[in-house]
């Protein structure tokens, strides 16, 4: 898998805020994998994949401070287009990084 962004999107979350990396999917045959992770603080974080028109494709929330969007294997996009991966910090507080990846 390759990653759609050059580097994770980090940012401090608050427990309750949010941090979205948006991408774009140009081939809807090329399945997706989103992964967040917390650091010590973040108790609890949630993620989900959503398309332009805000349609939810996929929602994990593992326990803990790692979140896999979808657990059980990558997501795929029914069309091409503008997605987002949003992060979000349940419990805690401190940094998290997300990434997506794109079957090659």
């Amino acid at each position: 898998m390759q990653p759609l962004a050059a580097t994770p999107l980090v940012g401090t979350l608050e427990a309750g805020a949010a941090l979205a990396l948006p991408f774009t999917v140009t081939d809807a045959s090329r399945c997706l994998r989103a992964a967040a992770a917390g650091a010590a603080g973040v108790e609890e974080l949630a993620l989900e994949l959503r398309s332009e028109d805000d349609r939810v494709l996929s929602v994990d929330q593992l326990p803990g401070a790692i979140a896999l969007a979808n657990a059980d294997g990558p997501v795929c996009a029914s069309v091409a287009g503008n997605y987002r991966a949003i992060a979000r910090a349940l419990r805690g507080r401190g940094e998290v990084a997300l990434q997506v990846w794109q079957a090659e």
